[in-house]
């Protein structure tokens, strides 16, 4: 087969279109559009004002259509395009004719075609020609290898801004909006670039700015560029002239830096509180960053309070560079909340920058103090001096007022919130200091809801300064609880609800325990009684009391101590004597297995007549009987407490001690004999032989 045609060569690309009389070409740069354009398409329409800084006020753009932008229309308070925009779509040719326009059909385009005036009339002829112009003499070659030296830079300064303020974007409670600043100066024009630096960074710092292009609102405007700041602080200007007005004469300069021209970027991150009782004068306080520092500045701040009979501007005062503060002025009748707005202003006249609003809250709110809660009961009702215990009101409270605080004694509490439901707060109980410790008894309880405006809650908390000194028991055994008595002063008396003592486990070998509570009574202002712990295990524990259910009493030195044993290794084995007269008084040795002085005690066990006993060591002890212990004839049992004799302290064994009726002599025979003994003497009577005795 013959081979195939050589392909068809491509078609010549298409000519311009003609320039309409009076119009010009203007290139476009960066500029595709394949689809309807769209607000993110940023390779596309970028601003409008960049085309009307080109004299461009009519976009013919045609891929896939006509599409029609009337740039007028898209200049708005962003500068930003949008697709909303679109003056028309058509592909009727008549409608871009009749706009002023030659078509650009069937490509994407890359060239804008502005219709100018009709061209003006022709000039008349002239009445005979004129003779050719002599050419000018040509210039010297330049020697090789020498560049031509591009033209000095014409100067440039900056004279506005001088200083203008901002959020940062860091700030936490007032949301940061890009700021707008105009330019003036010797050769600013539009096209030009500006961003800002931390003082004294330089402006090749990498905390600077992203540079921004300037462009004019409008004709005879100062070209302008909107700029963020990521944090706050004073930043300087650094500018880039383009000179794009000279033509090309100029090459664009570096930036430049002008440490005259500042922004102080400032953070406001909250206020407090959000409201004032009615007659309270409250001060606000509103935290963020940079406010010292653009008091320095000579910026002023006030807050605004927005009633509606006329909104009162409040100086603000500057505590330092992280707190302003202003004192919430009188409400004014049927207003139960306003809005809240914090002024930035430029003391100087003329001011260097415009004020800036920062607004804190729509609702800054008056309420009465007096209907605003009720109170039932506090929880603890009392505590030492000198700690800060939290209490807890319960009632009923409104909400959103602030961070609430309590009063006593003129003392003030520094934190406390109102619960969920409003069915209870908490604050703290100030602490008194150490010149009142004498000052004990009880005091009043005044609540401020929004930590300012101090109300009577008709509730009393007692104060108290104590101490324990000891306890009656030095152990007590591990199986049954036994009453303590711990000794010490100052125990406020009567006693508080919810009073307790802890039981800590204390030596290595109690590692294994748990701490244990138990609860308190007190009995005077130097006695409260509480139950061992009988933990089970034997070992030792560390008394603290909390007379008002949080906090521990201190301790005249170390906090009080005793032991817990097993009870049932307490044994009793024998007893010497083994018998003697009924209803006589007699001493008792018993011997054992571990005993301790913990108070140890004797007993008859049937009668329960006690008796005293003397610890001899931890195998003998010495049991002291009255007469009232054998009282009766015959065998008797002897029990052992190690407890001073507390129930639930007796060992379970005892000791067999023998009472018998005293014996009686009759007669003796012989009634005398040799001086030097050795005789038989019979002895008669009754009584001599007691059942069980050897």
């Amino acid at each position: 087969s013959p081979p195939p045609p050589p392909p068809s060569p491509p078609p010549p690309p298409p000519k311009p279109p003609p320039l309409p009389p009076g119009g010009k070409f203007v290139d476009i740069v960066a500029f595709s559009l394949s689809t309807a354009p769209t607000q993110s398409d940023e390779d596309s329409v970028r601003n409008a004002l960049l085309w009307l800084a080109l004299g461009v006020e009519k976009l013919v753009v045609s891929a896939r259509g006509g599409y029609v932008f009337d740039l007028t229309a898209t200049v708005s308070a962003d500068s930003a395009y949008k697709a909303a925009d679109v003056v028309g779509y058509t592909e009727n040719a008549d409608l871009w004719q009749s706009l002023g326009f030659t078509i650009v059909s069937n490509a994407i385009v890359t060239t804008v075609i502005v219709a100018g005036p009709s061209p003006p009339p022709p000039l008349p002829p002239p009445d005979s020609p004129s003779p050719p112009p002599l050419p000018a003499p040509l210039s010297p070659p330049l020697a090789p290898n020498q560049p031509l030296s591009p033209p000095a830079l014409p100067p440039g300064t900056i004279t506005s801004p001088m200083l203008s303020v901002a959020l940062a974007e860091e700030s936490t409670f007032a949301s940061a909006a890009p700021s707008t600043l105009s330019f003036v100066g010797q050769n600013v024009e539009s096209f030009d670039m500006a961003k800002w630096t931390p003082a004294g960074s330089g402006c090749d710092s990498s905390a600077a700015t992203t540079a921004s292009i300037l462009f004019a609102l409008s004709p005879g405007s100062s070209p302008s560029a909107t700029f963020t700041f990521p944090a706050t602080g004073s930043y300087s200007l650094c500018y880039k002239y383009n000179f794009r007005s000279s033509g090309g004469l100029y090459e664009a300069s570096d930036f430049i830096a002008f440490d005259a021209s500042r922004v102080v970027a400032f953070s406001v991150d909250g206020f407090s509180p959000p409201s004032t009782a009615i007659g309270c004068s409250t001060t606000i306080s509103i935290q963020g960053a940079a406010f010292a520092t653009l008091q320095a500045e000579g910026v002023t701040f006030q807050c605004e309070f927005g009633f509606p009979q006329g909104a009162p501007k409040i100086a603000a005062t500057v505590v330092d560079d992280m707190t302003i503060t202003c004192t919430a002025p009188s409400r004014n009748p049927g207003v139960p909340h306003v809005p809240l707005t914090l002024n930035v202003i430029d003391s100087y006249d003329p001011p260097r920058f415009d004020s800036v609003a920062v607004p804190l809250t729509t609702e800054f709110q008056y309420y009465d103090g007096d209907a605003a809660a009720s109170y039932a009961d506090v929880s603890p009702g009392g505590g030492l001096y000198n700690t800060r215990p939290m209490m807890s009101i319960t009632g009923a409270f409104t909400s959103g007022l602030g961070s609430p605080r309590c009063r006593v004694a003129d003392y003030t509490g520094t934190t406390g919130s109102v619960g969920d439901g409003g069915t209870f707060l908490t604050c703290d109980k100030p602490r008194f200091p150490d010149s009142m410790r004498s000052a004990t008894g009880s005091y009043s309880i005044e609540v401020a809801l929004n930590g300012q405006c101090f109300f009577s809650s008709g509730l009393n908390y007692v104060v108290y300064n104590a101490m324990v000194e000891s306890v009656s028991l030095l152990g007590a055994p591990a199986e049954t609880p036994v009453a303590m008595t711990v000794y010490g002063e100052g125990f406020p008396y009567p006693g508080l609800s919810g009073a307790f003592c802890r039981f800590r486990a204390i030596g290595t070998e109690n590692a294994d325990r748990l701490d244990q509570t138990r609860s308190a009574t007190t009995t005077s202002t130097t006695e409260l009684e509480v139950d061992t712990p009988a933990g089970q295990v034997p070992g030792q524990w560390e008394i603290r009391c909390m007379l008002n259910g949080v906090d521990a009493v201190p301790s005249l030195f170390d906090a009080p101590s005793f032991g817990e044993y097993d009870l049932s290794l307490v044994q009793l084995f024998s007893v010497q004597p083994t018998a003697g007269p009924v209803s006589s008084a007699i001493t008792l040795t018993i011997q054992g297995s571990n005993f301790a002085d913990y108070g140890v005690t004797c007993r008859e066990a049937a009668g329960q007549v006690e008796a005293t006993a003397e610890l001899l060591d931890s195998d003998n002890m010495l049991c002291h009987l009255p007469a009232a212990a054998t009282s009766a004839l015959g065998t008797i049992e002897v029990q052992v407490s190690l407890n001073d004799g507390t129930d639930g302290t007796w060992a379970a064994t005892t000791v067999s001690y023998q009472t018998y009726s005293p014996p009686e002599v009759h007669s003796v025979t012989p009634s005398e004999g040799a001086a030097n003994g050795g005789e038989d003497v019979v002895i008669r009577g009754s009584g001599f032989a007691v059942p069980g005795l050897d």
